[in-house]
C-alpha cells in the first residue's frame, strides 16, 4: 500500500473509531457516508434515494430501519464538515470483501440514477468511487 493510501486509510480510521464502537459500526457509516454524498451531489436527497440507503444498511449490515437513519443523519453532518471523502473510499476497500465493493459500487451507480437522470458531475463521481474502491468502472 503506498504512503498516501496509508494516511488515507489513517485518516479515515482516527475519523470513524469515535463515532463507531466496532469495526462493524464504522463500515455501516462509512458506507452511508459514501452513499449519502452521491444523494446529496444534486442538491436533493430524494425519498427514492433515502430508501436505497435505508434498505442497503439494513441488509448489509443487518441493522434495523432506525439505525440507518441514524447513521444517514451522522452522515449528513460529516458531508457538512468534510471537503473529501476520498478517507471514507479508501478506508472501505481495505475492509469490504471484493464483492461487497461491487454491491456497494452498484447501489452508487442505482442512487445516481434514481432521479432519472445522471449529470455529468454525478458521472465523474461514480467513476471516481469506483476507483478509490477498486472495482471495475460500468456505465
Amino acid at each position: 500500500m503506498s504512503i498516501f493510501k496509508e494516511l488515507l486509510s489513517t485518516l479515515a480510521n482516527t475519523i470513524l473509531e469515535p463515532l463507531g464502537t466496532s469495526l462493524h459500526e464504522s463500515k455501516a457509516l462509512a458506507a452511508v457516508v459514501i452513499l449519502a454524498d452521491v444523494a446529496y451531489v444534486d442538491n436533493e436527497f430524494s425519498p427514492e434515494e433515502r430508501e436505497r440507503i435505508v434498505d442497503f444498511a439494513t441488509k448489509a449490515f443487518q441493522i434495523s430501519e432506525e439505525h440507518a437513519e441514524h447513521l444517514i443523519a451522522e452522515a449528513s453532518d460529516l458531508l457538512q464538515k468534510e471537503e473529501s471523502l476520498d478517507s471514507y473510499a479508501t478506508y472501505l476497500r481495505g475492509v469490504l470483501t471484493p464483492q461487497e465493493r461491487v454491491e456497494l459500487y452498484h447501489l452508487i451507480f442505482e442512487t445516481l440514477q434514481a432521479d432519472g437522470s445522471v449529470h455529468p458531475f454525478e458521472d465523474w463521481l461514480r467513476s471516481r468511487y469506483a476507483s478509490l474502491l477498486g472495482v471495475p468502472d460500468y456505465e
